[in-house]
């Protein structure tokens, strides 16, 4: 899946977008963050829980104050509350955790009451994996009302095979 993330976020930086990249792992973060760098010139953030909250914040603001293209490559555990990513264009979920709460509040930091940019979450679900039984669990949460009002969008991909298709 790591392919697809950086394709569809590199996609997006060179339409000019910003986006946040939400993965489970530290390492898979870094990876996917040196793959962006390498293909497109803007900056790209690399947070994960071994920064501290303060760094967190740091990365988060430089993130929300640049103009795009700009990337957030991030774990979904590091930046579940208390941090405000408002401002992005796409959100793209690489990997899903069990928990479907934790993805709802990373969805959450991206978009706040009183923000103006449409934001369009991407959730990528590999088949045969235990996305399927996570993304059930989220699909039994409705996007909260604050995020309704937002108008932000959720699109699941899937991919079709071993010829590294992603569908909807």
């Amino acid at each position: 899946k790591r392919s697809a993330v950086v394709q569809q976020a590199v996609e997006a930086l060179q339409a000019g977008q910003k986006v946040i990249v939400g993965l489970y792992m530290r390492e898979q973060c870094e990876a996917v963050a040196k793959a962006i760098k390498a293909a497109v010139e803007c900056p790209v953030a690399c947070v994960h829980g071994d920064l501290t909250p303060d760094g967190r914040d740091a990365q988060a603001k430089v993130f929300r104050e640049v103009q795009a293209p700009a990337c957030f490559v991030c774990t979904i555990d590091s930046v579940g509350m208390a941090i405000s990513l408002v401002g992005a264009d796409l959100m793209l979920f690489g990997d899903l955790v069990p928990e479907p709460w934790k993805l709802v509040q990373m969805e959450k930091r991206a978009h706040r009451n009183g923000g103006t940019t449409r934001l369009l979450v991407r959730y990528l679900i590999g088949t045969g994996t235990l996305d399927r039984t996570a993304t059930a669990n989220l699909a039994t949460i409705a996007i909260p009302a604050d995020l309704r009002r937002q108008d932000v969008r959720r699109i699941y991909y899937k991919n079709t095979g071993s010829n590294g298709t992603w569908d909807l």
